[in-house]
């Protein structure tokens, strides 16, 4: 067996039975609709997201954050029929929106139906949960499961980071004393505004949120109770003057021309392929039978430590590097974000380099075949670990994990390091694991001189799912030591040596970074 692949045997013997449903959304697709603002036209820049058609086909609920004073509104039908729309009413302390089709505007298509009722009836924590939504870059729509997660209280003000409190107090809206739909799991950008059922089918409530924290974002569901509110509002088919830029806020919603290259305004009919006439994007996701990741934003670890809950250790690794002279292009520090849509698991993978799922032996690996020093895989399994003990599962991954990383780099026994290792529980269900080892010194052939092999495990678990990423690295002191010397200033690139140590942490830090959706 392949010694990764025994790390998966591991984690699944850990757990119990692997449970599964599924969701047939064809019952409601022909109720969903894109909505498209234009934000900026000379700069051809838009708001996409989701909608749905409520109670007469002429009517689309979606998002209020997605508005702006003044900009055009489009409404896509069917995934075929462009229309012009305006804002009618709007609810602002539950971010919703209610739109109008134009009345001089071609009638909606035949086929459209509107959804007319929604369900108040409390949802149980762990609870299979679907949205119907288009992902920003993706050509259709698509369903999404995910879970009812817990928090207590259950309101905004409880569930969002202090830095994205104190930005929605200052723009009023939504009401941080709001009560919410926590959802385990996170929607993907251009999902604000989707509306999501229970498992009987019922409209339970409408997908909010894309506020940044850290890779990931901070979702959660509008209870579909407010539509009655937001329907008996006053009138009103204009925005406040003043109305908030939630750009910064908001930022995964925009999208340009390069992606949404939409007719403006045509109102023309059908379109065969919305690739061919609109130019969207096709984005594919990474996927093993449990997981699958899409693309939803690129980043840089300055971006991602302003909204990190830890920048203490996403800067650590860099601290350490710059003490031996290295100056830093902190810009060019980037990273791809992938986001779990089925059990909420967040990755950084390092810019531009190759993500893929190895099918034979079950494992995420980031190719470095072409780099030497670094190596990064991901594994995980779903199943019942409600019951599971998380400090005997870092024991069990300890016992497997370093013997085989000792054997892939031959060299001696690892040890932990204290200082950059901690676990910790999230809540009571969620609890993370961030471990650094290192080898004993070996003989470098490569660069001379005495190295060690840095191993770093981030072990997420849930009550459905365990999730491990294993990131190592070689560490050469005769590098160390040339840049203590010499420097190396990855600033101006005068230095051969930036790609090696930028490589170092890039890897250390997307270890670091897999974590939950939040």
């Amino acid at each position: 067996m392949n010694k990764r692949n025994f790390i998966l045997s591991l984690l699944i013997a850990i757990s119990g039975t692997i449970f599964s449903q599924s969701f047939d959304p064809s019952v409601i697709k022909n109720s969903l609709v894109r909505v498209k603002v234009t934000v900026d036209a000379n700069a051809k820049k838009y708001n996409v997201c989701t909608g749905f058609v409520w109670k007469n086909p002429n009517q689309v609920v979606t998002s209020l954050h997605a508005m702006r004073p003044g900009a055009p509104i489009q409404v896509l039908y069917l995934n075929e029929a462009w229309r012009k729309a305006k804002i009618v009413k709007f609810l602002l302390k539950a971010d919703l929106v209610l739109l109008e089709i134009l009345p001089d505007e071609k009638p909606v298509p035949a086929g459209v139906v509107p959804i007319t009722s929604f369900s108040t009836q409390p949802i149980k924590f762990g609870t299979e949960i679907f949205a119907m939504g288009y992902n920003n870059g993706a050509s259709g729509s698509s369903s999404r499961t995910l879970k009812k997660g817990y928090v207590d209280p259950e309101n905004l003000g409880n569930l969002v980071p202090n830095t994205d409190k104190a930005a929605l107090e200052k723009i009023g809206f939504p009401a941080l004393d709001l009560p919410i739909l926590y959802l385990e799991g996170s929607l993907l950008p251009g999902y604000s505004g989707s509306p999501v059922f229970d498992p009987q089918g019922r409209l339970i409530g409408i997908g909010d949120g894309g506020l940044e924290k850290g890779a990931s974002n901070v979702s959660w569901l509008i209870p579909a109770k407010y539509l009655t509110e937001l329907e008996n509002a006053p009138v009103s088919s204009t925005l406040p003057s003043n109305f908030p830029d939630m750009s910064l806020l908001f930022s995964a919603e925009m999208v340009e021309e390069s992606s949404l290259q939409a007719q403006a305004g045509s109102g023309e009919e059908v379109v065969s392929s919305m690739e061919e006439e609109y130019g969207f994007a096709e984005y594919e996701p990474v996927s093993s039978s449990n997981f699958e990741f899409w693309p939803t934003k690129n980043r840089s670890l300055d971006e991602m430590a302003e909204t990190s809950d830890d920048p203490a250790t996403l800067y650590s690794i860099t601290d350490y590097i710059e003490s031996f002279n290295v100056k830093l292009d902190y810009d060019y520090l980037r990273f791809d974000i992938f986001e779990d849509i089925n059990y909420g698991v967040i990755l950084a993978v390092p810019e531009a380099e190759y993500f893929y799922y190895d099918e034979e032996n079950g494992y995420f690996q980031v190719d470095y075949s072409e780099n030497l020093n670094v190596d990064l895989f991901y594994m995980g399994v779903t199943g019942d670990y409600s019951q599971t003990d998380f400090q005997q599962m870092i024991g069990q991954v300890l016992e497997i994990v370093p013997p085989i990383i000792q054997n892939q780099w031959a060299v001696e026994g690892f040890t932990i390091n204290e200082e950059f290792s901690t676990w910790r529980e999230i809540d009571q269900y969620r609890k993370i694991a961030n471990i650094l080892m290192v080898s004993e010194d070996f003989e470098d052939g490569e660069f001379g001189g005495l190295s060690k092999v840095y191993l770093y495990l981030t072990i997420l678990m849930s009550h459905d799912k365990s999730f491990m990423s294993v990131a190592s690295f070689c560490m050469s002191d005769e590098q160390l030591s040339n840049a203590a010397t010499n420097g190396v200033d990855c600033l101006n690139y005068t230095s051969d040596d930036c790609d090696y140590f930028e490589s170092l942490i890039k890897v250390f830090c997307a270890a670091h970074l897999t974590t939950f959706a939040y």
